[in-house]
């Protein structure tokens, strides 16, 4: 029979602890669990857990003490206890914590897989010379017939079995390989599993098959293997790491299974299988079967079913960064973390790249979905650790309920994909559940892409400027460009409304270049007329800063144009650059070579990180204008523009404020050290041959 342990928690955040009591409870351990020290000692006697889970800062008793009063009791002489603290590099807890008695130690936020694996690793080695004989009595009196069994079921199995050793030496095969490979019992022992390597798949493949087996314990998907007469064959493979009662790999088994007979009945000869290769997670087509035959369900019991879509924010940067087997890593983590914040029955599945599919069954109420998405924020708020790096993945989450927002699958899928566009225009981990008017939405975004797209070809765009003053000569020295676009039938289509849609349907990337090579050609135009001669400076979208051809695009509209890189200044947002940082910084010095200024737009908006931005290659801080529009009667938006305005200067930054429309508020700013001002003050933004005029004006 097998061993049931029971598990003690003790801590007063009562999120935390259900979730772990939860997460624990699909993986059959018995858990209760307590909300102080004293509570914990009380349970601790009712309930004689294997072992204790303890939170080091509680209220009432903490944990230090409570753990001292279990060791104290006769039953508690022998059960571990994992202290936990939310206080990382706490070397004094630690310290205290084995004083008193603990057997290990974790900190917060906890990471599941690594919690589960010290659990087990401590569980497997405590059992007592008493327990151990009461638990394998009758296995040791029926052993033999169990070898027999066993050995009976690997003879006539019509799978193929191969164990080998931990350093991956063949230490015995089944009858099943011999009549599927061509190998020998002989043949194979002793040798490598690569003899059945085929020349289907990369080394970065077998690489994350190795990673898979050494992290995670196992990995299960589809590969090619080859024969030994050199036929190469199509296997679905499930390969385990064995492990000895210290929790360490001693073997691997790998069972396959040979699909050349399925493969020949498909139409379609492509490696088309129902889980994903790389997390062993059900695909995109078993996921479509799921959602039916849990709404099919549904409507016979009358219960609901939630569909979710998952997306994981800016990913792309991680496998840019880091590189595509690190990127995998990492899916494959993200994978077994929302898998392991779902209860049993309900299902997972990765869908593509970055984006997997939950179905959530017997569904009460709408708390149920929230609590269980929370469930799944929590699950990947801890750091995911790459070569030394620690990333920090964030979710958009879209929700539909059946029956509710539709009983055709088809429909309701493509509602759920609505719902998660929605949520992705939030920041962090956010979630959004399907309404009546996102469907109003999406069509009006259909139309507006379709619009864009013909205004792109239609030239339905032009360039504003707005002047830039210095302050203290009062003398126009730059300009903002700024797109317009007046729409036939329409009028002036506020940017508000366009810029967003072009940006998350990716022709941002063309009407940035677009942008980039006319205020080129206006500035160069401007100097060569002798109407006016200073710097012109452009907005870099999210999109085109990670396009890889984006210094090859700035390159070229300084050739065509012939205007001198120093007079182009680039405007970048601090969101932009704070997502990946060291990635960042290169792209900005790769500006730099080429001669360019660099404005970080947008300062102070909530992404600020002082530690990091001396290390950035800017050369202005442009303050933004919430800031400035009331910080001639707010004294904390005075406060910090002050503050600004001084870290910019103490850096060797020109600082600039966006946003002027009074007298005052210049005044301020010019006292306070500011070099330059924007805004209505001096200009709204005009047409190129109305700037040249007026700069000519204004400057007189």
């Amino acid at each position: 029979m097998k061993r049931s342990w029971r598990i003690l928690i003790v801590d007063d955040d009562t999120f935390l602890w259900n979730w772990l009591k939860d997460s624990l409870s699909l993986l059959d351990y018995e858990v209760e669990a307590a909300e102080n020290g004293l509570q914990g000692i009380e349970l601790f006697q009712k309930f004689t857990p294997d072992l204790v889970l303890m939170d080091a800062m509680m209220p009432i008793m903490g944990g230090l003490e409570a753990c001292q009063q279990i060791k104290a009791l006769p039953a508690g002489k022998n059960i571990p206890i994992i202290m936990m603290t939310g206080i990382k590099e706490d070397d004094e807890t630690v310290i205290q914590s084995f004083d008193a008695g603990c057997h290990d130690f974790v900190t917060k936020p906890i990471n599941l897989t690594v919690l589960e694996r010290r659990i087990h690793t401590i569980l497997s080695g405590i059992l007592s010379e008493e327990k151990l004989a009461l638990s394998n009595r009758a296995a040791l009196e029926s052993i033999s017939d169990q070898l027999k069994i066993t050995s009976l079921v690997l003879e006539k199995a019509t799978e193929a079995v191969l164990i080998t050793d931990l350093g991956g030496t063949i230490q015995s095969v089944n009858p099943a390989f011999t009549t599927i490979t061509g190998y020998s019992f002989k043949e194979a022992v002793g040798k490598k599993p690569n003899i059945l390597r085929s020349e289907h798949h990369e080394e970065s493949f077998y690489k994350a098959l190795w990673e898979a087996l050494f992290s995670q314990g196992s990995w299960r998907g589809e590969m090619w293997n080859r024969r030994k007469n050199g036929e190469a064959f199509p296997v679905m493979q499930n390969i385990t790491a064995i492990q000895d009662k210290y929790g360490e790999i001693t073997h691997f088994v790998s069972i396959f299974t040979d699909l050349t007979n399925c493969k020949k009945n498909q139409d379609n000869q492509d490696l088309i299988t129902t889980h994903d290769p790389l997390t062993g997670l059900p695909d995109r087509h078993l996921y479509s079967e799921q959602v039916k035959q849990a709404a099919l369900r549904a409507g016979r019991n009358g219960s609901k079913v939630a569909i979710l879509l998952i997306n994981m924010n800016s990913f792309r940067r991680v496998n840019d960064s880091m590189g595509y087997l690190q990127g995998d890593a990492v899916l494959k983590e993200i994978g077994s973390r929302l898998k392991g914040s779902i209860k049993s029955g309900d299902l997972i599945s990765r869908l593509r790249g970055d984006e997997f599919g939950i179905v959530l069954v017997e569904i009460i109420t709408l708390q149920d979905v929230t609590d269980t998405i929370q469930k799944l924020f929590q699950s990947l708020s801890c750091p995911f650790i790459l070569q030394e790096h620690e990333i920090i993945i964030t979710a958009s989450i879209g929700v539909t309920l059946f029956p509710d927002d539709h009983q055709d699958i088809e429909t309701l899928l493509q509602k759920t994909d609505r719902a998660l566009s929605q949520a992705k225009e939030q920041e962090g981990n956010s979630f959004q559940f399907f309404t009546p008017d996102l469907d109003s939405q999406a069509c009006q975004r259909l139309s507006m892409e379709s619009n864009l797209r013909k205004a792109l070809t239609n030239q339905e765009f032009t360039l504003f400027y707005q002047p830039k003053v210095d302050l203290i000569s009062k003398k126009v020295v730059g300009t903002e460009a700024l797109i317009r676009w007046f729409q036939p039938g329409r009028g002036t289509v506020p940017p508000v409304e366009f810029i967003p849609l072009a940006e998350e349907s990716g022709l941002i990337i063309p009407m940035g270049n677009w942008i980039l090579n006319t205020a080129c050609q206006n500035a160069r135009e401007w100097i060569e007329n002798g109407a006016c001669s200073l710097q012109v400076s452009v907005n870099i979208s999210s999109r085109q800063f990670q396009d890889p051809f984006i210094i090859a695009t700035l390159q070229e509209a300084l050739e065509k144009s012939g205007l001198p890189a120093s007079c182009l200044e680039l405007e970048i947002t601090e969101s932009l650059v704070m997502g990946n940082v060291e990635e960042a910084i290169r792209i900005l010095r790769e500006f730099k070579d080429l001669g360019l200024k660099i404005s970080m737009d947008d300062f102070g908006t909530g992404y600020s990180s002082l530690s990091y931005l001396k290390k950035f290659p800017i050369d202005i801080l442009k303050i933004d204008q919430s800031f400035v529009r009331d910080l001639v009667h707010d004294a904390s938006d005075a406060a910090l523009v002050k503050a600004i305005i001084s870290m910019g200067n103490n850096l060797g930054l020109t600082v600039i404020a966006e946003g002027v429309e009074t007298v005052e508020q210049a005044l301020f700013l010019r006292q306070e050290g500011c070099d330059m001002a924007q805004g209505y003050l001096y200009s709204k933004p005009i047409e190129k041959n109305l700037f040249a005029q007026f700069f000519r004006e204004y400057n007189r």
